[in-house]
């Protein structure tokens, strides 16, 4: 390895050591739950929960790590800087594109040497492979070191996927300008991939059995599918699935991903100077239906202050919780294709959007929070926006609820407006009462740690990553309390679900929904003001002044002084607040009278020197008038109550 790779990958380390810290916790902590979920319920599914476990991390992680390996050096504006060292582009690029990977792959090494040190101490136990004669309660347990391949086997594809992911976006990177797009087509990307996983599946179904054993070569997410199970004393489970062939398509995809690789590092930094190119010039067969260009021509001017900062917010988030709803519809329709049913298409779809949008909405609400408020807050825009005569507050707010709005609107009101009364919908996610008590307040709860996560750190792969994942441990959390065996937000969600479909009356108080959904709402306030505070920083203002001594008068006029003195009245506290403004009203007065007679006195003087200019050697200095004296001997003179 030569010296200048080495110190890129040292750079790299050192850019990325927190995010690696923080990828180190994020799988230990996931891991423990199922660790402790095992030791409670004994499913013999532990594997499964690892796999589901490093697949969801591999795909957020590639999103968020693409997002800063494709264009992070384009937003801290460093590219050309690199470019101007003595080592190519392309080393550049491989030492990002193995950092991004080694922040994905040592975690997930590291949870599965973690199962596979329980599995090998004999703590817990894994059923045997999924099969169609036994389910999983029936079948026997492997043996050690069939669960310790069983693990390493599903570690495999999950670390696979993690890099073919990462190099997928981080080569579509380098065809967009900032990281929020790049963030928004590794979403679609991904969300597709996991509808995707099943295809192995249909495939086999459908005869062809070559590209059932080898599809996972391009999509090794099908190399392995969790079907979710639910009995055994309330407890559930995850059967894990996987290909009959392996080693095959997993080398494939390597390859694969090598040549994304490959093709990403000779694409890194093409489009250095893209801000100084000319911006191509609009065909005029287009026609100007957006709605930014319609209000120009129509040259609205908005009343005030909050419309406009309303108009440009929704302009913001809007578009990016729409995009979140159209993922939704896509992934629907890929259901509907695969399943058939009565009624017609749009009824069915209409009544399904439910399923599809409550999931995306989980991890599009970190999206659409991250988004608009990354943009904000860099250093040029920030201080743009804080030279405005706006007031922080009113633009905090402002920005904080439309995009509270839009993400609501987007994925909970146009799926409840089309799914109201239909009878066409699934069990999971069913439109109700029940839907609109418990979804929007999970999605405001996703966006509301966000938006906390993002005014602190001011970074959005760490904010989006923190954001769920505070979801899940504050789920686990309320999963966790005596006394209720099933106490999760999704949990009290299913039960007033299967009671409103089953035409109960719905038990808030025995299913916990004021316990459950009473501690999200206060996690959403608590994090809105943890983010405004962390924004616009408290300080003492008039208001908070006078309040403060407002009640120290009223303290002292109600309470009675130890030594018997005489407790002062109304009108002598008015009488010395007078007193007092009379004496700062002196003060000022004594300030501008002396200053004024000083700045006098040099002018004439300064004049004086001018008008003699043939006087030979340095005139001296006259002394100063007696009456005129300094500002801090006048502060001395004066009574010290007049400065409390």
């Amino acid at each position: 390895m030569s010296p200048e790779f080495r110190s890129l990958l040292m750079k790299e380390w050192a850019e990325r050591r927190s995010l690696f810290r923080l990828a180190l916790v994020y799988v230990v902590v996931f891991l423990g739950y199922c660790v402790a979920y095992e030791f409670e319920y004994r499913t013999r599914a532990l594997v499964a929960s690892f796999y589901a476990t490093s697949l969801t991390f591999s795909c957020l992680a590639a999103v968020l790590l693409a997002m800063s390996t494709a264009t992070g050096e384009y937003s801290r504006r460093t590219l050309k800087f690199s470019q101007s060292l003595p080592v190519s582009l392309s080393k550049v690029a491989w030492a990002r594109l193995l950092g991004a990977w080694g922040c994905q792959v040592v975690p997930i090494v590291c949870g599965a040497v973690l199962i596979t040190l329980l599995l090998a101490s004999g703590l817990v136990e894994q059923a045997g492979l999924r099969s169609d004669t036994a389910r999983l309660p029936d079948r026997p347990s492997m043996s050690r070191l069939e669960a310790i391949g069983f693990v390493w086997a599903t570690a495999a594809i999950a670390v696979v996927a993690a890099m073919q992911l990462t190099a997928l976006l981080s080569l579509l990177g380098t065809r967009c300008r900032n990281e929020g797009t790049v963030g928004f087509l590794g979403a679609i990307v991904v969300l597709f991939s996991m509808v995707l996983v099943t295809i192995r599946s249909t495939l086999d179904s459908l005869g062809q059995y070559f590209l059932s054993d080898w599809i996972g070569g391009v999509l090794p997410l099908s190399l392995a599918i969790n079907w979710g199970s639910g009995d055994l004393d309330g407890s559930t489970y995850t059967d894990l699935e996987l290909a009959p062939l392996l080693v095959g398509p997993v080398v494939v995809s390597l390859l694969v991903t090598m040549a994304l690789a490959a093709w990403f590092t000779r694409r890194y930094g093409c489009r250095l100077d893209v801000s100084a190119q000319p911006a191509k010039p609009r065909r005029r067969w287009l026609p100007r239906v957006a709605m930014p260009a319609l209000v120009s021509r129509l040259g609205i001017r908005w009343p005030g202050r909050v419309a406009a900062l309303t108009w440009l917010d929704a302009r913001q988030s809007v578009p990016l919780s729409l995009a979140g709803l159209t993922i939704a519809v896509l992934i629907t329709l890929i259901g509907l294709s695969e399943t058939q049913g009565r009624g017609t298409v749009a009824a069915r779809f209409a009544g399904e959007l439910p399923s599809s949008s409550w999931f995306v909405g989980l991890l599009w609400a970190a999206v659409v929070a991250v988004g608009i408020f990354s943009s904000e807050l860099k250093p040029g825009l920030e201080h743009f926006w804080r030279s405005r005569p706006i007031s922080p507050g009113v633009w905090f707010w402002t920005k904080f609820a439309v995009g509270l709005i839009a993400v609501l609107g987007a994925l909970d009101g146009i799926p409840a407006l089309l799914a109201w009364n239909s009878p066409h919908q699934r069990d999971a996610g069913r439109m109700g009462m029940v839907y609109l008590a418990c979804m929007p307040l999970l999605h405001a709860q996703v966006y509301a740690v966000a938006v906390a996560a993002i005014c602190r750190l001011r970074r959005p792969i760490p904010a989006a990553m923190i954001a769920l994942l505070l979801f899940f441990v504050i789920d686990s959390v309320l999963s966790s309390i005596p006394g209720h065996a099933k106490l999760s937000t999704l949990d009290v969600f299913n039960n007033l679900e299967a009671a409103e479909r089953a035409g109960e009356r719905l038990d808030l108080m025995s299913e916990g929904y004021p316990i459950v959904y009473g501690i999200v709402a206060a996690v959403i306030l608590g994090a809105t003001l943890f983010a405004r505070r962390t924004l616009i920083p408290p300080r003492a203002s008039k208001r908070v002044a006078l309040s403060a001594i407002l009640l120290g008068l009223c303290y002292v006029c109600c309470s009675t002084d130890a030594r018997g003195a005489e407790v002062p009245t109304v009108s002598n506290v008015l009488a010395g607040m007078k007193e007092r403004e009379a004496l700062v009203q002196d003060v000022r007065m004594r300030l501008k009278t002396h200053i004024h007679r000083t700045d006098a006195f040099f002018t004439s003087y300064t004049a004086g020197l001018a008008a003699a200019p043939g006087r030979r050697g340095r005139a001296a200095t006259p002394a100063l008038p007696r009456d005129l004296e300094s500002n801090y001997e006048l502060f001395e003179r004066l009574p010290c109550r007049a400065w409390t």
